[in-house]
């Protein structure tokens, strides 16, 4: 079976601490039990080698349950039940989630401690590092900044074509092209639907582009303009450690000129943690060729599908990589 998540162990702890003060590691078992996983379910461990997934996650719920005033630690390695929680199993809840929690304040003020910090916590990998909406990612020099923009609107401008909702990076929308600003181009969503968990949405809403069809994402694209490469593959980053199974097309769009900087950052040991790794989820797409794509299908784009920009796009993998 696939192994619980933290919401999915938070009531099965709580109910175990309320039979009396236990350690984690027993109450660990007991859990384990209780989802009935396998040996092997039980020993696999995080990529870190530090400690195995399954008590990771019960380790966050735990983490959720003390920040909610719920359960207390007595000491080291310890918990016990709180006033509060023994009320809120009285109530016989069907399952804990962070809707749940955050009607309880100090759990909220700790989620708000850590949206402040741009360290979110409400994800199912721990602790994810969430790009300062204010800080926009690297600091672009003028003629990058100019190219930025100019890729981003032929990407809103396509993707109104094939009769998609388009979204633009937040901190981006005033940005202008050919003197319409990126906020204000046909097909533009005001807000993005709330499909996902706040430290997700958080993190979509400063991807560069998002083509969207009725409430679900179909492509994202980050534009890798800079020098250095490598604000939009925190983003993708730190998109798939959130959502591992998401299931959204991601592009790397950038000057070809710039296309073995992507490959070669890409494929950093940091970005090939995850299975499958960033380099199989995103493919790249060179500008030139985007152009020159777009440019031939130009009198046929009301009646293509977005999967068309594949004749541009290429495996990021650098086995996959015959150049």
């Amino acid at each position: 079976m696939a192994l619980p998540i933290k919401y999915d162990l938070m009531l099965p702890l709580l109910r175990v601490v309320s039979k009396g003060q236990i350690s984690m590691k027993d109450a660990a078992s007991l859990l384990a039990k209780e989802f009935r996983l396998s040996v092997a379910e039980q020993s696999e461990m995080l990529r870190t080698g530090t400690k195995t997934r399954f008590f990771d996650r019960a380790s966050w719920a735990r983490v959720y349950l003390r920040q909610a005033g719920l359960v207390d630690l007595p000491k080291r390695g310890y918990l016990k039940i709180t006033p509060a929680g023994k009320a809120l199993l009285a109530t016989n809840p069907s399952r804990i989630d962070l809707n749940l929690l955050m009607g309880y304040p100090a759990f909220a003020a700790f989620i708000k401690r850590s949206e402040t910090s741009g360290r979110f916590v409400d994800a199912q990998m721990g602790v994810v590092t969430v790009p300062d909406e204010g800080a926009g990612g690297e600091k672009l020099a003028q003629d990058e900044a100019t190219l930025h923009t100019e890729i981003q609107h032929l990407l809103l401008r396509l993707g109104e074509r094939l009769g998609l909702n388009v979204w633009v990076a937040r901190n981006d929308r005033s940005r202008k092209c050919k003197g319409v600003k990126l906020g204000a181009m046909p097909g533009m969503l005001e807000e993005l639907p709330r499909t996902f968990d706040r430290a997700t949405h958080r993190t979509i809403e400063l991807i560069d582009v998002i083509w969207m069809r009725d409430k679900s994402i179909v492509a994202a694209f980050e534009i890798e303009s800079t020098t250095s490469v490598y604000s939009g593959l925190l983003r993708m980053s730190d998109l798939a450690a959130m959502q591992p199974n998401i299931a959204i097309k991601l592009y790397l769009v950038a000057p070809g000129d710039r296309r073995s900087k992507v490959f070669q950052e890409i494929n950093r040991p940091t970005f090939s943690r995850f299975t499958p790794t960033i380099a199989d989820m995103c493919k790249f797409i060179g500008f030139e060729k985007l152009q020159a794509l777009v440019e031939q299908a130009e009198p046929l784009l009301e009646h293509l599908r977005e999967d068309f920009l594949e004749k541009a796009a290429e495996s990021c993998r650098l086995d996959d990589d015959q150049s």
